[in-house]
């Protein structure tokens, strides 16, 4: 799906974020970007799969050889991360410096460890503005071990990621009948 069908299927408002990763520009942007910088961290298999030689808290180390709990070389598939965000600008919007290659693994620990820096342009200048991830998702807007149910859309942010743009119910006025 293109950019341009996701605003007719949404109306021009609210696309959740995870939606707009989805799109053949972000897709071909992924594909674009230089991924050096991943293999520095990681191994081929044979298979194609990546395997991560970062020591994280799902990676660990036993006998000299690394043991993923859990885990298959099928579910460990590249990511790439944005170093921060500016609001209002598309994923596929950003210079290949403002990204980084890395495993999916390492990907959700950045998004659940860091909170990613988010600015907006004023007059010409990026501002940094103050939100605060999601509670439930850490900013991430969705979960991919549920994309089951509901494209694994995060019910209490509902893909917008920051605690500042999440619309409360007592926040939506009432008619008066």
């Amino acid at each position: 799906m293109k950019y341009s069908e996701l605003i007719n299927k949404h109306e021009e408002k609210n696309i959740p974020y995870f939606e707009l990763l989805e799109v053949e520009e972000w897709k071909q942007k992924r594909k674009e970007h230089p991924k050096e910088e991943v293999f520095v961290n990681h191994v081929i298999l044979n298979s194609g799969s990546l395997m991560p030689l970062l020591f994280t808290e799902h990676h660990t180390m036993t006998d000299r050889r690394i043991i993923l709990p859990d885990l298959t070389p099928n579910s460990i598939y590249i990511n790439v991360h944005h170093k921060f965000y500016i609001h209002e600008k598309l994923p596929w919007e950003y210079e290949d410096a403002d990204l980084i290659t890395i495993c999916n693994l390492c990907h959700i620990d950045i998004h659940r460890k860091e909170k990613i820096p988010i600015y907006t342009i004023i007059n010409g200048e990026m501002v940094k503005l103050q939100y605060t991830p999601c509670l439930r998702c850490q900013g991430i807007g969705y979960f991919p071990e549920y994309r089951h149910v509901e494209n694994g859309l995060c019910f209490r942010c509902r893909g917008k990621r920051f605690e500042e743009l999440i619309v409360h119910e007592s926040d939506i006025p009432t008619p008066n009948l």
